[in-house]
């Protein structure tokens, strides 16, 4: 948002259609090994883990064209404080996505649990940034800087619940390699 770079953001606005079209893909090519080679254990965990993070996957890249699309809309008027918070979850974001490519590649479930728990921080940091905007948003008397901040607040959600979504694949990689779902006691 700070620094924009205008390049990136139209890549990223680009990709979505292609992105979309490798997930279903990606489905098809799924539903057609299950029903052509039968996987069991292990190979079956994959596919299965495989299908549902090209789920997530999409779902974050739709995600990241709403920042985009909402970073266009406030990047010359949002208050330092505020870009700050956003930024700093964006890099949690993207360090996650970064990860989990290796621990899904590496079939690394200490390290899915991890990731996992970094979620936690993202949503810290969503709700930090609510207090924020709204404390700024109480002493607004004009309509502009109202839409600016309503924005703002759509923007880190995206960003929120892209943590999700990576929280979702962190819990893929983990039932892929333990052969069971993530338990409360591991998440802690």
């Amino acid at each position: 948002v700070a620094e924009s770079n205008e390049d990136l953001a139209n890549e990223v606005v680009d990709n979505d259609k292609e992105v979309d079209a490798l997930e279903r893909e990606a489905h098809a090519m799924g539903v057609r090994l299950i029903a052509l080679r039968e996987p069991k254990g292990r190979d079956l965990r994959t596919v299965i883990a495989a299908m549902r993070t090209c789920v997530d996957v999409e779902r974050i890249g739709d995600y990241a064209v709403n920042v985009v699309r909402l970073g266009r809309l406030v990047r010359q008027d949002i208050p330092e404080g505020v870009v700050d918070e956003l930024e700093r979850m964006g890099v949690i974001v993207t360090s996650m996505l970064r990860e989990l490519r290796q621990a899904f590649g590496a079939r690394d479930k200490a390290k899915a649990v991890e990731i996992w728990k970094q979620d936690d921080e993202v949503d810290q940091l969503y709700a930090e940034l609510l207090i924020h905007v709204r404390s700024r948003m109480e002493r607004l008397l004009d309509g502009e800087r109202l839409e600016l901040y309503k924005n703002v607040v759509f923007m880190a959600k995206a960003l929120e619940r892209m943590g999700d979504h990576l929280m979702n694949v962190a819990e893929h990689v983990y039932e892929m390699v333990a052969g069971r779902p993530m338990d409360h006691a591991t998440r802690s």
